[in-house]
């Protein structure tokens, strides 16, 4: 079993298509994938759906594109040592050095 995170700090916003990415495809990957441990990572704000299954829920309350993002982010996904992270949006922890995977939209 690998322990995937999934940043999910825009879910449902109105940060364009990002917020709907999230929405639509993270509910149904952790609907699909049982063998897995999930970590969500949101905001205090966000509101997720009945159905996120067992995942484990954080509050990462990191503004986009801020030092806080860059260093309380990164110190938050480095205590949950995952194998995996899937960020939605380029904007990454630069120096986070676990495998992830970042979806570029509009390319």
């Amino acid at each position: 079993m690998k322990k995937i995170g999934l940043d999910l700090r825009l879910f449902g916003t109105q940060h364009g298509g990002i917020g709907r990415y999230c929405q639509e495809l993270f509910p149904r990957v952790l609907e699909l994938d049982k063998e897995n441990e999930y970590f969500i990572f949101v905001n205090k704000k966000t509101v997720l759906p009945a159905k996120m299954g067992s995942a484990k829920i954080v509050e990462a309350n990191a503004r986009h594109y801020s030092l806080g993002e860059q260093f309380g982010f990164l110190r938050l996904l480095n205590k949950y040592n995952l194998d995996l992270v899937h960020f939605p949006n380029f904007n990454t922890p630069v120096f986070y050095k676990k495998p992830f995977v970042v979806t570029i939209h509009d390319m």
